[in-house]
């Protein structure tokens, strides 16, 4: 077997030298998410679920930001094997539109939302989201075909090809289950599991995005509070004295971060990452 005409190690460096970013996006609906993702720099892909991007996109293709849309927004059928059918040739030109953007032309890649790109690539395979079977048999090529298509393909490329991926997604109530003792029906007196809210909201999608993303951020709008745009660092890549912290637009513009000239808000992809990752936000624009 030979080796390959390479060098097999490279000598770890003092800087941090990426400026590319895996950045998982999630809130509540209308909180800013799509805005907050279109911040990032240009040329732009968005992938898009029928989302309601009409009037989002405009102000940022007025100032000159490229931005090109891909719909892949799928109704299923009732019948399992249409849906498939149908599903693969939407998927099949998501997929294109997915990996021409990243390899050849964007720089920010948006998949708006995660939750439903990840079920039409579900329905493509089995024509349905509840198929019957061993889940953990029949999602092992799915998982891994998820994992190749946005973990690993964005992880190789190279210095001279940085593209951010950024995936938007949806909140939902979270629930735990508990033993409670029924106090009527005819399970009374006995030990039964119910499911219960937890208070907390959990963020929908692949289950592994929150490991595979560089950054995990919740972006909202205080409705109830300062009325301002905020985005709450829940994963801070390698610098875990951020996670936690919350920022708001006056936060942000007190600490001397450029405002949008879209939006006017000082929260924008490239402050974030800014300080995020100490670095200067004008590497991130």
């Amino acid at each position: 077997m030979s080796i390959p005409n390479q060098p097999l190690w490279e000598e770890a460096s003092t800087e941090f030298t990426q400026r590319c970013a895996f950045v998982a996006v999630w809130g509540p609906e209308s909180g800013g998410k799509t805005t907050f993702a279109l911040s990032a720099p240009g040329p732009t892909a968005l992938i898009h679920a029928a989302e309601k991007i009409n009037g989002v996109t405009q102000p940022w293709v007025r100032t000159g930001k490229r931005i090109r849309l891909h719909n892949f927004g799928f109704v299923a059928s009732t019948d399992e094997e249409e849906t498939a059918t149908r599903a693969r040739v939407t998927w099949a030109a998501t997929k294109s539109c997915y990996l021409d953007a990243m390899d050849k032309w964007a720089k920010s890649v948006v998949i708006d939302v995660e939750p439903d790109a990840y079920a039409l690539r579900r329905f493509a395979k089995f024509g349905t989201l509840t198929p019957k079977g061993d889940t953990r048999d029949l999602y092992a090529s799915i998982n891994f075909d998820w994992r190749q298509l946005l973990k690993s393909k964005f992880r190789a490329q190279t210095e001279t090809r940085q593209c951010n991926l950024i995936t938007i997604h949806t909140a939902t109530d979270e629930y735990r289950d508990v033993v409670k003792i029924a106090q009527s029906g005819p399970k009374k007196g006995q030990q039964i599991k119910v499911s219960e809210r937890t208070g907390r909201q959990r963020m929908q999608g692949h289950k592994d995005i929150k490991y595979w993303a560089d950054v995990v951020l919740w972006v909202y709008k205080d409705i109830m509070g300062d009325g301002e745009y905020h985005v709450r660092i829940d994963k801070g890549w390698w610098n875990g004295a951020v996670e936690g912290v919350d920022l708001s637009d006056t936060t942000m513009k007190d600490l001397g971060y450029q405002p949008s000239s879209v939006t006017g808000s000082h929260i924008t992809f490239a402050s974030v990452m800014g300080f995020i990752t100490e670095t200067n936000e004008k590497e991130w624009a």
